[in-house]
């Protein structure tokens, strides 16, 4: 009875490391995939983040020096930058609107760009202010990113915006929060098995341990109760 009871207390202690042990493993390696899909996510976050303020400060840039070449002519009644949508180039796929000191925009088809949503008023009081403005917002439901920039001009302060498109962007982040969820529960299912197969082998000494201590066990007691049988009947 003796002997049972101690086999079933070595077995629940058995079974208890075994548990720690896979706990453990799946629990480190849960938080470096989480570090690490955490950090991999910020920089490509980053990454395209950098990439279309560049392409914005670009367009900008372009504008910005065509309007100094045009001084001349750029108070005239009735001149028209060709703003609007870009296409090819580096800054292709940008859209770009002028709003002059009286809120007015300076370019073609305002209609349409005021159904849109343009100029962005958020964007376009920051600059005002006298700031580069870059911030991300919707516009009919679509992602985008808006640079402001203040101009300064004998008749007061001009905002240029450059407006782009960040649905791809979005898109490229979720497809790469799906890939690290989805890899990263298969990652932790497989620490979980190979953890629960290490602990099994790494228990093995630990069982032989426990089997030779109750051997000794045995053995002494056996061992020792006849001479204490004798001291007993002495006494």
């Amino acid at each position: 009875m003796t002997v049972k009871r101690e086999a079933t207390g070595d077995a629940r202690l058995l079974r208890s490391v075994r548990w720690r042990l896979v706990a453990w493993s799946g629990l480190i390696t849960l938080v470096i995939l989480v570090v690490l899909g955490a950090s991999l996510y910020v920089a490509v976050a980053q990454s395209l983040e950098s990439r279309g303020e560049t392409v914005l400060r670009q367009r900008a840039s372009a504008i910005q020096h065509l309007i100094d070449v045009a001084a001349p002519d750029f108070q005239r009644p009735g001149f028209r930058l060709q703003l609007g949508l870009a296409f090819g180039g580096p800054s292709s796929g940008t859209f770009a609107v002028l709003v002059d000191p009286a809120g007015r925009v300076l370019s073609s088809a305002d209609a349409t760009q005021a159904a849109s949503g343009l100029p962005s008023q958020p964007g376009l009081n920051a600059a005002l202010g006298g700031k580069t403005d870059v911030r991300d917002v919707e516009l009919g439901g679509t992602p985008v990113r808006v640079l402001s920039v203040p101009l300064s001009q004998p008749d007061g302060t001009y905002v240029l915006q450059v407006i782009g498109d960040r649905s791809g962007d979005v898109r490229t982040l979720d497809a790469l929060l799906l890939v690290l969820a989805v890899g990263g529960l298969a990652a932790f299912a497989l620490a979980l098995v190979g953890g629960t197969l290490y602990a099994g082998r790494a228990l093995v000494p630990i069982r032989e341990s426990l089997r030779r201590q109750r051997e000794f066990a045995a053995d002494a007691s056996h061992e020792l109760r006849t001479p204490l049988a004798v001291v007993r009947g002495s006494v």
